[in-house]
């Protein structure tokens, strides 16, 4: 699986991680749409589904989203949250190679209400 091949990437430490953080990115933005699609069809039929109903009935929803590891945590959303991470993971390259520095809070650069 996708999951399975970025965890393989992150464990072994490899420049090509660098390489691959747009990829998990992308893999991780994918992940959470189709989540919050899914979770917004339960309750609004696609052919009346608005963006509106995406964000309410869908992203909003999502909680503990696993990622396999790609983020520090796993997501979770909601109205006023809307990063869907509380820690992020720092890697430094050391000798030509990706090292975990550490997990770190988030300074949340939007305001939580």
């Amino acid at each position: 699986s996708d999951i399975q091949t970025v965890r393989t990437l992150l464990d072994s430490g490899s420049s090509e991680t660098i390489v691959s953080s747009k990829w998990t990115n992308n893999l991780t933005k994918k992940r959470t749409h189709t989540t919050s699609l899914r979770l917004a069809m339960q309750k609004v039929p696609f052919e009346k589904l608005t963006p509106g109903d995406v964000l309410k009935h869908g992203f909003f929803r999502i909680k503990n989203l696993p990622t396999g590891d790609i983020s520090s945590t796993p997501l979770t959303y909601g109205k006023g949250d809307i990063e869907g991470v509380d820690q992020i993971r720092i890697d430094q390259v050391q000798k030509g190679k990706s090292v975990k520095v550490g997990i770190f809070p988030v300074h949340h650069i939007y305001t939580k209400k």
